[in-house]
């Protein structure tokens, strides 16, 4: 049941298994191949010595044979006995002979027959008498044997249907010319007899020079000629005496072993199958194989019951930690160590995300403090409780407020909805810039970015010194990294934190001097506050003309007015809330000449945003007058010239409509004028601006359009037509249709009857 269910174990138990199985199946295969390949070598080694000793016991018969032979032909009576002519008178120096070669016959090597040949007497002496050679079966075979090259040979005879293995030797032995022949028969049955050693798939022969079986254990293979086999060709060209060849034919592989004899120039071979060699192996595979599979068995019991053992502790492990943590959703189960892994891994997870939701929340409690403090919404017990646990700086001299502004973000890359997105990078960027030693979090508020920097110098001056050069950096900074243009406000110098909100509106009351002073300006409030008491004239006539040039669209009157208000305004030393004052007034003059003409200012402007919103976010005098001819004075002369536009299209539908119902009546301008309640030259530049052509145009066209209609579909006359179309004879209607179609309106009719 635990192998079944833990994953770990049956890697633990297949990895102990294997780890020792491998070594056994290593050291099984290399114990067979081992004595697989001794076997062989042991075997060839013994059929190597088997054929030198068959070699040997084969030629030192044949050398026995070879020096009786030369024994008895050195004999005077053999010497003498082939130069003689023997006659009948001869017969007891025939039967001497004859004797000497019954004697070799009964050799134990089985000689069969010993034949005496006198080429120069022309005689032959055998087992069948004294005859002539030159009449004898065996004469021509006998002359063969005396050309030959060499005196002595061995040789395969086949006489009449038997085969021999036969010595031929010249006489005399001397190197005298040979006179004579001896010949020995043996029979090939006898060689037969010593290489027959009856084992199963080897086998022992003998080749003479031709390649003819000289010796084989089969009968049927005396005289075969084995020439054509690879392993005799191979054996008979090679320059060696000896060797071992591998060779394969229909029967399988096959271990050759070959002797060359230098004696009687045969080849000695030894065939053996290679399945035969290793039939032994075979057996011995199977011991080894048998002694694997106990090893095996004894191994897979080991393994199993030690990797059990092994596993408790890490069960006791997994098990503590299933029932403490729960897997993550939708995970499959892996082994135990990996899912104790994983585990671990969602605790270290868990603790990197806490401590950094820890970390921003102490940074977001950081920032909604620095928030409060300066909207003033912290009386001073909150700010003496709260301050300690945030890590602020500590022990400082002085304190100021920097309060930071964008510009504009007109003429930039960035959009409007980039504001807040920018306002945070601004945030981060004067973090970094002033030393975490000398400033409290800086903080966004509404619009601004707010920064409570504190300084250690003993001198009001100095510390100011600092601020200033701070503020410089930050704004130079923010304009090489984001290219923005901002401006910063610096207050007063203070010691009391509780002091940070009225630092702030100062901040804020200095950048307000923007209206005037323009943009990426960097303003302390105490050099930019002062005592006027009188209050400022407003521009009443210059908003008057304004408002009247708006009335009649003029857009270039429009223009040129309110940028006489605005070098007025700049002109006089005010105060930003009289600034604010004067740019409320005239947006409400502007807003009232709007609605006097008929509709509301926010049908007209494609913004729903309050205009006092927008007017109050502005910062200079000229992005105030871009504002107001972008967004009020041009939207609203559109809209008052589409309202014209609207009338004038009305009217001219009115006069069409009254063409198109008396165009057979005697009709005139004048007479459209009075139906409408209009001045004819009213009516006429009205009609011709609403549809591109004058009122007679109109008419005529519209005359021609019916009389072509009736000379289509009616048959009434041309005089007719004419005549209801008011043209004071058919003539003027001829020439004005043939002016307008190109054809006379008969020649018009008959077209439109084909």
């Amino acid at each position: 049941m635990i192998l079944k269910s833990s994953r770990y174990l049956k890697r633990l138990f297949l990895f102990s298994f294997m780890l020792s199985i491998l070594p056994v199946i290593l050291l099984g295969a290399f114990s067979y191949m081992k004595s697989s390949d001794m076997i062989q070598s042991k075997v060839t080694e013994s059929n190597v010595q088997l054929l030198q000793q068959i070699q040997m016991l084969v030629e030192q018969e044949l050398k026995t044979v070879d020096n009786m032979v030369i024994q008895h032909a050195n004999t005077s009576l053999f010497k003498d006995g082939i130069r003689k002519p023997f006659a009948p008178r001869d017969f007891l120096e025939v039967e001497e002979i004859l004797r000497n070669l019954w004697y070799m016959k009964t050799f134990e090597f089985g000689i069969e027959n010993v034949s005496l040949i006198s080429s120069a007497q022309d005689w032959i002496l055998n087992n069948d008498g004294l005859s002539r050679l030159s009449s004898n079966d065996h004469a021509d075979r006998m002359q063969t044997y005396l050309r030959l090259p060499n005196p002595s040979y061995w040789l395969q005879e086949n006489v009449n249907g038997r085969r021999f293995v036969s010595l031929v030797k010249k006489l005399p032995t001397t190197f005298s010319p040979p006179e004579g022949l001896i010949v020995v028969q043996i029979p090939i049955q006898y060689l037969q007899k010593m290489v027959a050693i009856g084992q199963k798939g080897h086998t022992i022969m003998i080749v003479d020079r031709s390649g003819r079986i000289m010796a084989h254990e089969s009968s049927s293979m005396l005289g075969g000629d084995v020439a054509g086999l690879s392993y005799v060709q191979a054996a008979m060209q090679s320059g060696k005496d000896n060797g071992v060849l591998d060779d394969s034919t229909g029967d399988g592989k096959m271990k050759v072993i070959y002797r060359k004899s230098s004696y009687t120039g045969w080849t000695y071979f030894s065939v053996v199958s290679i399945a035969e060699i290793t039939k032994d192996s075979r057996s011995i595979g199977w011991i080894t194989l048998l002694t694997c599979v106990v090893l095996f068995v004894v191994i897979l019991i080991t393994a199993l019951l030690g990797s059990k053992r092994m596993y408790n502790p890490v069960r006791k492990l997994f098990q503590s930690v299933v029932d403490t943590l729960e897997p993550p959703f939708g995970k499959a189960r892996s082994d135990e160590f990996t899912y104790i892994g994983d585990r671990i891994r969602t605790l270290q997870d868990m603790q990197i995300r806490m401590t950094g939701q820890i970390e921003t929340q102490i940074q977001q409690l950081k920032l909604f403090f620095m928030q409060k403090l300066f909207r003033g919404e912290l009386s001073e017990q909150d700010i003496q409780e709260q301050l300690p646990s945030f890590s602020f700086p500590a022990d400082w001299k002085w304190l100021c407020v920097l309060t930071l502004e964008i510009d504009t973000l007109n003429g930039t890359r960035y959009r409007k909805q980039d504001h807040d997105l920018l306002m945070f990078a601004i945030n981060n960027i004067v973090g970094d810039l002033v030393p975490a030693a000398l400033h409290f979090t800086p903080v966004p508020v509404d619009q601004s970015q707010v920064t409570l920097l504190c300084g250690y110098e003993e001198q009001e001056a100095d510390f100011k010194g600092y601020v200033f050069a701070c503020a410089e950096n930050i704004q130079r900074t923010v304009k090489e990294l984001l290219d923005l243009q901002v401006s910063i406000g610096i207050s007063r110098p203070f010691e009391d934190v509780a002091k940070a909100p009225q630092a702030f509106r100062e901040g804020i009351e200095a950048l307000n001097y923007r209206i005037k002073l323009g943009h990426r300006i960097i303003l302390h409030i105490e050099d930019v506050l002062h005592g006027q008491t009188m209050e400022p004239p407003y521009p009443a006539r210059t908003v008057s003309e304004l408002c009247d040039a708006l009335r009649m669209a003029d857009h270039a009157k429009a223009e040129q007015c309110l940028k006489q208000f605005m070098t007025d305004i700049a002109s006089m030393e005010l105060a930003p809330k009289h600034y604010e004052l004067f740019l409320s007034r005239l947006l409400t003059d502007i807003v009232r000449v709007a609605e006097d003409s008929g509709q509301t200012i926010h049908a007209m402007l494609a913004e729903e945003e309050s205009l006092f919103k927008q007017l109050f976010a502005i910062k200079t005098l000229h992005e105030v007058e871009t504002w107001f001819a972008e967004t009020l004075i041009a939207p609203i002369i559109d809209s008052l010239e589409k309202r014209n536009e609207a009338q004038y299209k009305r009217l001219a539908d009115e006069v069409i409509s009254i063409i198109h119902n008396k165009y057979d009546t005697e009709l005139t301008l004048e007479i459209c004028a009075s139906m409408l309640n209009y001045h004819s030259s009213y009516i006429k530049r009205v009609f011709r601006k609403g549809t591109g052509v004058s009122f007679s145009d109109y008419l005529s066209m519209h005359r021609m359009s019916v009389a072509r209609s009736w000379l289509a579909d009616t048959d009434m006359k041309i005089s007719e037509i004419a005549e209801k179309l008011q043209y004071n004879n058919s003539q003027n209607f001829i020439r004005s249709f043939r002016k307008i179609e190109g054809m006379t309106p008969g020649d018009y009719r008959k077209r439109r009857e084909t």
